[in-house]
């Protein structure tokens, strides 16, 4: 068996807040109704990419929204996300609850050299529900999901461009669908 190595990850150090962000230290996104932030990842310039539900949003090192990313720093989704990440060019990668990947420039607008106009269907795999999306630092990217029952899992890969280039099957019933 043979691991591949992860890239190396930045992550956030967390203690006293930070001042100078935001309103004294914390960034309160308005006019989000009823769709919460659920998820934040450092973006490749040093700001911040948080999403909720339906909407992904660039957060400037000062704590705003970085007017020039999609429509006023916020990028509205036409579907749910189910999770997102983003390489070391700033492209973005929104995995949606309809088995798509979609990918952004890093202003927020459809990468249309991406796939289909910008989406990659992952539906080609009978009953597989995407859970999860790892990107590497050259875009290509994973999918973790499982398949009819929670315990039937599933990985696959993808490259840059959206092309399936491994699928790591623990799923028997895939094989027969591959057949």
């Amino acid at each position: 068996m043979h691991i591949q190595p992860l890239e190396p990850r930045q992550h956030f150090a967390f203690g006293g807040a930070q001042a100078d962000f935001g309103d004294g230290g914390a960034f309160v996104p308005s006019n989000i109704g009823n769709d919460p932030l659920q998820s934040a990842l450092p973006a490749y310039d040093g700001g911040i990419l948080a999403a909720s539900h339906r909407r992904i949003m660039y957060i400037t090192q000062q704590g705003n929204l970085r007017p020039s990313f999609a429509t006023g720093g916020v990028l509205q989704l036409e579907v749910g996300l189910t999770s997102f990440g983003s390489d070391d060019t700033g492209r973005i990668y929104a995995l949606t609850n309809d088995a798509a990947i979609r990918r952004f420039t890093p202003r927020g607008k459809v990468d249309t050299s991406f796939g289909n106009r910008g989406k990659v269907n992952i539906d080609f795999v009978s009953g597989f529900t995407p859970k999860a999306l790892a990107v590497g630092s050259n875009g290509s990217f994973e999918v973790a999901g499982s398949t009819h029952t929670p315990s039937d899992s599933m990985l696959l890969r993808f490259n840059a461009d959206g092309t399936p280039l491994l699928i790591n099957v623990t799923c028997p019933q895939f094989l027969y669908h591959l057949l």
